[in-house]
């Protein structure tokens, strides 16, 4: 995990001194301009302020649209170019908009670990006799990627078409020898969105969904990356908890359908999954797979989770690791609980972003002013993305409680209603509970004077956190 952390860290690093570099001589060459002519300090004057006022007026206020709108008008000769540059948008994932399907009688099964959820991912690998598609945001060397490897390879060579989507930016496993490597063996592996060394936000726009689907009947999705740490064999940060979902049924299908898109967006190259429709003993229920990107023009991540509390008539439990939101959800949120529903959002006690945990920690005072009711999780780390109301809906996939999976980020997740998986959720929350700190106002006088202070001032930036 170390070294995955610093090879990451170290191409980060990298990409971040080439970028500066290009800002500075950007900047510089603009000024220079700025001064040897007076008409075109004017005109990019003039550009700053018509790029201010668009900001001003579009529906969508976020703290990312306020930052524009400040450094525009703070600096509007020079801040309209880089406007431009980081706006830029990347090619979009071909894919249907608000297209929502319904599937009934889907079989579910829960996990509430990563250790329980990889021993139902390789049973199910092991039975594939068509195809195996996984896309995941992390996929690292150890443990766990070395023991799938190895049955891909079978599987491979007995035919099965092996597919593999990973994200440039954090699954720096794939090399181009790997890649080779793979190929050689009948795996073909392909990047999300490479990361280039120019000023881009397409950089920030990552695809942070975890979806594996086997011959279009069974699926994976969750939190959970392939990654030894998230089966606890990486000894960081304490107990590391995730939480996934098996699903089986017609539902896996769309999944696959899902999977096709991306590998278009990524090659090119289409795809046709087989689609197979077994008999096998399902259960009641409905189930709606959807997924969601930053080119949505409703954010269906955001909007799914402000549904599930809105509508909730007695109770609305939430697991994420990072506790971002915006206000719209903030105040859905307090609204709940002040209409006397019980909310409870259970995060990390050991963070791996230690910033963006005083950035979490910064949002509790105002939402338990209100009634919800706020946890740590004492053994370690919380990965889970999942929210639960009144016995009978749940929501799990990848999209956290925050602004860069409301807004930049492509995710997938799960909505169900009345499937058998949602009461094995609800007793992995209690279970949970019971081994969670609830934060009171005791709490607040543990924190130091600075970590407030930080807290609050990183608030600024939460929309690149």
């Amino acid at each position: 995990m170390k070294m995955h952390r610093k090879k990451i860290c170290f191409r980060h690093i990298i990409t971040a001194v080439l970028i500066i570099s290009e800002i500075i001589f950007s900047s510089v060459l603009i000024r220079t301009l700025c001064c040897l002519s007076e008409i075109i300090r004017r005109w990019m004057f003039v550009f700053g302020i018509l790029i201010s006022v668009k900001l001003i007026i579009t529906k969508e206020k976020t703290v990312y649209t306020a930052l524009w709108i400040l450094f525009l008008t703070a600096f509007p000769s020079q801040s309209w170019f880089f406007y431009c540059v980081f706006n830029k948008k990347i090619r979009k994932v071909c894919r249907r908009e608000n297209n929502l399907k319904v599937f009934r009688e889907t079989e579910t099964k829960y996990y509430p670990c990563g250790e329980k959820f990889f021993s139902g991912l390789v049973s199910e690998i092991r039975k594939a006799s068509k195809y195996i598609y996984l896309e995941y945001f992390i996929i690292n060397d150890g443990v766990m990627w070395e023991s799938l490897l190895n049955i891909l390879m079978e599987k491979a060579e007995k035919g099965v078409e092996v597919r593999i989507i990973y994200d440039d930016m954090c699954s720096v496993l794939f090399s181009n020898k790997k890649i080779r490597e793979l190929r050689k063996y009948g795996i073909t592996a392909v990047p999300f969105n490479r990361m280039t060394p120019f000023p881009d936000i397409g950089l920030n726009r990552r695809n942070h969904r975890k979806i594996a689907v086997i011959d279009g009947v069974t699926a994976f999705t969750g939190g959970i990356n392939i990654s030894d740490e998230y089966i606890n064999m990486a000894g960081y940060n304490g107990n590391w908890k995730d939480a996934a979902v098996m699903i089986k049924g017609s539902a896996a299908g769309e999944m696959a359908c899902s999977f096709a898109e991306t590998w278009y967006f990524c090659t090119g190259q289409k795809l046709f999954p087989e689609i197979q429709d077994d008999n096998i003993n399902l259960k009641k229920g409905f189930l709606i797979p959807f997924e969601d990107s930053p080119f949505n023009k409703e954010r269906l991540s955001k909007l799914t989770y402000i549904k599930h509390i809105n509508c909730a008539s007695e109770y609305v439990y939430i697991m994420t690791p990072y506790l971002i939101p915006d206000n719209d959800m903030i105040r859905a949120l307090c609204l709940a609980a002040e209409r006397g529903i019980d909310v409870r959002i259970i995060t990390p006690y050991l963070p791996d972003k230690k910033l963006v945990h005083l950035v979490t920690r910064s949002y509790y005072m105002t939402m338990i002013l209100s009634g919800v009711r706020i946890y740590e999780y004492s053994p370690g780390f919380i990965h889970s993305k999942t929210l639960i109301s009144d016995d009978n809906s749940a929501v799990i996939g990848s999209a956290n409680f925050d602004y860069r999976s409301f807004y930049l980020l492509f995710e997938n997740s799960v909505i169900m209603y009345n499937c058998s998986a949602i009461d094995q959720m609800k007793n992995d929350f209690e279970n949970t509970f019971r081994e969670s700190r609830e934060i009171t106002s005791d709490f607040f006088s543990e924190i130091s004077y600075f970590d407030k202070i930080f807290g609050k001032i990183l608030k600024l930036f939460s929309c690149i956190m």
